[in-house]
């Protein structure tokens, strides 16, 4: 309850105490951190996943989890223990592969990452935002060609009602290369997945358009 009326304090200290926290509830606990992870609370996120730890040392999700929080306190070696551990368990599992993930992007082993992003289905919330968040990075600094490719391996593990976003900034990423005929491609992909008007989208290829007929 104390999670659901958004009194993340009150949850962690119920969390805390709580000596026998059944499957449902560590399960919520560990979707919660993740959730705080993705609004930038990273600290928060930590609290409680440091509390889980005592109450169940070998909990794959939240050793993952753990090593994502790790990552964005900017503590790689940390990250990577967690990581290694959490891995032992099982190494197939999807959150265990998405930190993995995010270590070797962490550390410029983006070939790397790509392998592991094949072996994905889908991905959560978290990591496509930072796989977003990588694409936009790089289009910035110039680096299009590499913003595409990363485009277009979250493409294909995202879910679908995030996909619009990725396509958009591929879209973006492709007028930096001036590659004009691509980047209404992919606006009209974002402008399907997305499924009606969007001002953002409007606006972008009116722009697009303007900028084509100028080469």
């Amino acid at each position: 309850a104390s999670e659901a009326t958004g009194d993340y304090q009150d949850a962690i200290d119920n969390y805390a105490s709580a000596s026998g926290m059944n499957t449902l509830f560590k399960g919520s606990a560990v979707s919660q951190s993740e959730t705080l992870l993705l609004t930038g609370e990273t600290d928060k996120a930590l609290e409680i996943l440091k509390k889980l730890e005592k109450q169940n040392p070998y909990d794959t999700n939240r050793k993952a989890i753990m090593a994502t929080a790790y990552i964005e306190k900017g503590d790689i070696a940390q990250a990577a223990k967690y990581v290694k551990s959490a891995g032992k368990n099982a190494p197939k599992n999807s959150k265990v592969l998405e930190a993995r993930a995010q270590v070797l992007l962490s550390t410029g082993r983006v070939a790397e990452a790509f392998k592991l992003i094949d072996q994905m289905s889908e991905v959560g919330p978290f990591f496509a935002a930072k796989l977003n968040e990588l694409g936009i990075k790089l289009s910035k600094a110039g680096k299009s060609k590499s913003a595409l490719a990363v485009y277009q391996k979250a493409h294909k593990v995202v879910r679908p009602e995030l996909r619009h976003k990725i396509s958009m900034n591929a879209a973006l990423a492709c007028r930096r290369l001036k590659a004009f005929d691509m980047a209404l491609k992919y606006l009209a992909r974002a402008e399907k997945e997305y499924g009606s008007k969007f001002d953002k989208l409007v606006k972008l290829r009116k722009s697009l358009l303007v900028q084509k007929r100028k080469v």
